[in-house]
């Protein structure tokens, strides 16, 4: 085998470790962004079943603005961490 065989194969294995390095990647922090999303539910969740019968009499905590707010304010934060496609 001569030199620039050696090389391309070489260039060719460098590139093979990347990609899988970067799908790797990837998938790890869509996996962790996916964790805190369910973690950061979980913790509303709880922190709302914990409040006295009187705090959802008020119209700003009816049982319709706090299931909005559950659906969407987690993905929100999810939205704000990392993204492994920005880099």
């Amino acid at each position: 085998m001569d030199a620039s065989s050696f090389w391309a194969l070489m260039l060719l294995g460098l590139a093979v470790v990347s990609a899988f390095g970067f799908w790797l990647r990837t998938i790890l922090v869509a996996s962790a962004g996916e964790h805190l999303t369910k973690r950061l539910r979980l913790m509303s969740y709880a922190a709302i079943v914990r409040q006295p019968l009187a705090w959802f009499d008020k119209e700003t905590n009816s049982a319709g603005r706090l299931s909005t707010r559950l659906a969407r304010d987690a993905p929100l934060v999810k939205a704000v961490s990392p993204n492994a496609s920005k880099y």
